[in-house]
């Protein structure tokens, strides 16, 4: 197993179209899979990567930032449209940078998701910095989210992007579980 790093992230946004492209055609596309990506302000520079990844397995993903119908300044009304959101979106994914420590939204959005959705329609994607070593996200409660990983199953040569529950190992395809 292994998880992904920044800069293979980055380097999935450089294969795609420019970033703002992707980001409009984030919230704007339709498959029927939507993903609730959340993440820290900060890794807007692998925003474009991740989206290249999902949008591969057929899935659109809805990015707050680039939600019109939220207020520019936070409010009452930014929490109740985000709650909207998050529950009319089947599956939640956290992308989890080292960036998440500060950032204020994500925690209530998981929280938020846990309670609308259950826990295995959420997955924590770790990103992890280059050279080193997964050993975990500083808010424990993240460890305990099924998490995205890059593995080789046996006998295959090629990689595959699973979702794993860290509480029994099962896992699933980025396809069975996006379904």
């Amino acid at each position: 197993m292994s998880y992904a790093t920044e800069s293979q992230i980055r380097s999935l946004s450089r294969l795609a179209k420019s970033v703002g492209g992707l980001l409009k055609e984030a919230v704007k596309s339709a498959s029927g899979k939507y993903v609730f990506l959340s993440h820290s302000h900060l890794d807007r520079d692998l925003l474009g990567g991740l989206i290249t990844l999902i949008n591969s397995f057929e899935a659109t993903v809805y990015l707050d930032h680039e939600d019109d119908e939220l207020p520019a300044v936070p409010s009452l009304e930014t929490a109740a449209l985000l709650r909207e959101r998050i529950d009319n979106c089947p599956r939640f994914i956290l992308a989890a940078s080292q960036n998440i420590r500060s950032s204020r939204w994500t925690p209530w959005e998981i929280g938020l998701a846990d309670g609308l959705k259950g826990f295995l329609k959420i997955a924590i994607f770790p990103l992890i910095p280059d050279g080193a070593k997964y050993t975990g996200v500083e808010q424990e409660y993240l460890d305990t989210y099924p998490r995205i990983e890059h593995v080789t199953f046996k006998g295959e040569h090629q990689q595959t992007w699973v979702v794993r529950d860290p509480r029994d190992g099962a896992c699933w395809t980025m396809e069975e579980w996006l379904h």
